[in-house]
């Protein structure tokens, strides 16, 4: 979702180095009208980056205007994860968003006692969500969430850097 999902990247280059195989793409708002009327002059360059099993996104937005622009980038790792009940997760945040129909209703609020309290490693089996969760614990400017099947021990990591304070969790029903 979001308004640049269909829009067409620009590829500025591809190639393999020390730090993996990459692609850079980006999208000049001066191509599309609406984005600009909304939210302003910019450009977006990702650059995505695969070396072994790690994969790293390095995200930059140019302001190409005169006033702030209210301007931000949301990834949605997904993970088919048949058998949701084999999988834990684990997510160091303190705090969750209220919403109704994915809209926050209310401030951020203590997880603690809730089903939001993800900060050691908890069962998905009976679980669902799709919710936001923020003051994450970050360690040297990382925050690092996981996904764990303790039966034949895969682990997932995502890692995020400061710029990104929040993330989302969507766990259907099965």
């Amino acid at each position: 979702h979001g308004m640049v999902r269909y829009a067409e990247w620009k590829v500025e280059e591809t190639g393999a180095n020390a730090d993996g195989v990459f692609i850079k793409l980006s999208l000049d708002t001066q191509d599309y009208p609406v984005i600009e009327e909304y939210f302003g002059k910019a450009k977006i360059a990702l650059t995505y980056i695969l070396k072994g099993n790690k994969l790293t996104i390095e995200t930059r937005i140019e302001n190409k205007d005169t006033k702030a622009i209210p301007m931000s980038l949301a990834f949605h790792p997904w993970f088919n994860t048949p058998t949701k009940s084999k999988w834990q997760v684990k997510i160091p945040a303190h705090k969750y968003w209220p919403s109704e129909n994915q809209l926050s209703i209310d401030k951020p609020q203590d997880v603690t006692g809730t089903k939001f309290d993800l900060r050691e490693f908890t069962s998905l089996e009976e679980r669902t969500y799709d919710d936001v969760l923020t003051k994450l614990e970050f360690k040297e400017g990382r925050f690092t969430a996981f996904l764990y099947n303790p039966q034949d021990t895969t682990l997932i990591e995502v890692t995020q850097d400061e710029v990104f304070r929040h993330i989302v969790l969507y766990v259907p029903c099965d």
